[in-house]
């Protein structure tokens, strides 16, 4: 897309989401360096994610934002050559999909319904920044 197209925050954010479905899968189905490098990205996307969710929250900091936090917390928390790693992270995608599942459902047409066309392009552009800065730092 080129650079001066505007990128719609709910658009990217749902983007994200088939990117983090994607990476679940990989990691469920792999056992090697690929599931490390699985976790790796996945992480970093969870916290870009999770930028893009508080700029739909900001000021009020609302329960998803947190919630994504927590689950990228929990991410951290896994030890990928645990002999635990398995079912931990069983729980961690269900409640992943399940998160997004519901963003998807219920919080993306609200704040669809709560912030104009242009503001939702300013937050898309914002998060993208935020995103070429992580991925240039």
């Amino acid at each position: 897309m080129p650079a001066s197209s505007p990128i719609d925050l709910i658009d990217t954010l749902t983007e994200q989401h088939e990117r983090i479905r994607e990476l679940l899968a990989e990691v469920e189905s792999t056992d090697d360096a690929a599931r490390q490098d699985a976790l790796d990205e996945l992480g970093d996307l969870l916290v870009l994610h999770e930028t893009g969710e508080g700029y739909l929250t900001a000021p009020d900091a609302g329960s998803s934002s947190a919630e994504a936090a927590d689950l990228a917390r929990r991410l951290t928390a896994l030890d990928a050559a645990g002999p635990d790693f398995a079912a931990g992270f069983a729980r961690f995608a269900a409640d992943v999909r399940a998160h997004a599942e519901r963003e998807e459902r219920e919080e993306f047409p609200a704040a669809r319904a709560a912030h104009s066309p242009d503001e939702l392009h300013e937050m898309g552009n914002r998060l993208l920044k935020a995103e070429r800065g992580t991925l240039s730092g």
